[in-house]
Order: structure tokens, then sequence, then C-alpha cells
């Protein structure tokens, strides 16, 4: 689903989590370049199902995990948020 906000496109992702799997992408705070803030996409992983659905891009701000703001979270209380359930949905932009 996509939603216009303001300048950005909203859009939810889906993520099913399977036994021994990674989640195949890697987060970092900030964007690496005029943003010090938020939760960022900073690397996908060849041949995993984030790559092969296309859905994610480096670059993409993670705004929420299972409906829970992450918007000011640290990048260690995301990794936590993000490792529990088997599936994940996030609000990206």
């Amino acid at each position: 689903m996509e939603i216009l906000d303001e300048s950005y496109v909203v859009q939810t992702v889906e993520i099913i989590k399977r036994p021994g799997q990674t989640l195949g992408f890697y987060i970092r705070e900030g964007n690496g370049f005029d943003r010090q803030d938020g939760v960022f996409i900073s690397r996908i992983q060849m041949g995993t199902v984030a790559e092969s659905n296309g859905l994610l891009h480096v670059g993409d701000e993670i705004v929420t995990v299972n409906t829970v703001s992450v918007t000011h979270m640290s990048l260690d209380d995301v990794v936590i948020l993000m490792s529990i359930p088997k599936k994940l949905v996030l609000t990206i932009r």
C-alpha cells in the first residue's frame, strides 16, 4: 500500500521470517547525508527475500515496525524490535 505523505511516498512492506533466515538487509542511524536521526536501510543482501521482492531500497527510512513508531528509538532498540516476531510489517518512506 502506498500513501503520499507530504513529499514522500509511504509504503507498507510485509516480511515473513523463516527459521534460520536473515532479514536480508542492514540498518543504520541517519541516512549518511543530511540526517543524523531516523533508521535507514543501509544495505540489502543479494539473493535474499528483501532483494528479490524489490520493495526495500538502500536509503529507505523505516518509520514503524509492526505499528510501533521507531522514529525516536535507538538503533539497538529497533534491532531488538525486529528480531522478535516472525512477521514484520514495516512502514517505509
